[in-house]
């Protein structure tokens, strides 16, 4: 039997105002989603457009891979079993948003 999926990368960015002296912080982290639903798949590639807000639901996964030292690396990915599109994209004349 053979899998097919998608494999997009979601990024989050977290904005905090530091005590003192007032400085901006901005935390950016880059989530792994893998997409087996056929009919999921379909709308994420006909609907979803960089810079997009998305809720992304589902459930995470580990596993291990081996770069070309042998070094075993730890990865962490969404398994989606829903994705809600929020707005438009850029292309569409709307700023991405940032979620917080």
């Amino acid at each position: 039997m053979i899998f097919k999926s998608s494999v997009l990368a979601v990024m989050t960015i977290m904005k905090m105002i530091t005590l003192f002296p007032g400085d901006l912080l901005q935390k950016t982290d880059w989530h792994r989603i893998c997409v087996f639903k056929p009919y999921l798949r379909e709308s994420v590639y006909r609907y979803m457009n960089k810079g997009q807000r998305v809720l992304v639901q589902g459930r995470i996964t580990y596993g291990e891979v081996k770069d070309e030292q042998g070094q075993a690396h730890v990865t962490t990915s969404v398994i989606a079993d829903d994705v809600t599109f929020f707005s438009k994209g850029p292309s569409e004349g709307s700023a991405p948003e940032e979620s917080t």
